[in-house]
């Protein structure tokens, strides 16, 4: 008996002492379904999606970039996450000192499960071949605004062109995207916007 409770004693103490996951700007959908954190544990740290109020864990996605955020802030303080209106997808900026990364999850119907939904390349966003890095700055980004209320993702890309650049590509640019669990589609491109 003394045995037993022992080792209930230490799982609880155990449990007690677990990391729990750190909650995000934005995290909660707005139905309140689902929620973002970030578990800091592993080593490599992990964005989860999970289900309100049971916790279950729907989704995951490993974090993106450098996983001290480049700084000595928390972790979470790197992230921002905006959710589409009917709380179907989910849109996670992560920005570190000399990049910022957008990643994209929407949820399946049929599983109920959040998939990771790669962007289209460059040239499908842009319109333009991708530049030469040799010719640009480091800090570049690439991050969502917004959803429009028709569900659309609003996702801006930014590069800073060295003096040695001198192609067409304006390097600003904004684009709106269909989002689903199957893809992402352009709906609208725009150059140099003053919001990018």
């Amino acid at each position: 008996m003394r045995t037993l409770l022992a080792t209930l004693f230490f799982f609880a103490a155990v449990g007690a002492f677990a990391s729990t996951p750190d909650a995000l700007e934005g995290g909660t959908s707005p139905n309140r379904r689902h929620e973002v954190v970030l578990d800091t544990a592993p080593e490599t740290p992990v964005l989860l999606v999970r289900e309100l109020p049971s916790h279950h864990v729907v989704g995951r996605l490993e974090w993106p970039g450098d996983p001290t955020g480049g700084d000595t802030q928390p972790l979470r303080t790197h992230a921002k996450v905006l959710w589409q209106p009917t709380g179907e997808a989910v849109a996670i900026n992560t920005d570190e000192r000399f990049y910022a990364y957008t990643s994209v999850l929407a949820r399946q119907p049929e599983s109920g499960k959040f998939v990771h939904v790669q962007f289209p390349d460059y040239k499908t966003l842009t319109g333009f071949p991708p530049p030469n890095p040799e010719h640009l700055r480091p800090r570049g980004f690439a991050r969502s605004l917004r959803w429009t209320p028709e569900g659309h993702l609003v996702y801006v890309i930014g590069y800073a062109p060295d003096a040695s650049y001198d192609g067409p590509d304006p390097l600003s640019h904004r684009i709106t995207l269909s989002v689903t669990p199957t893809g992402m589609k352009v709906i609208r491109r725009e150059a140099n916007p003053e919001d990018a």
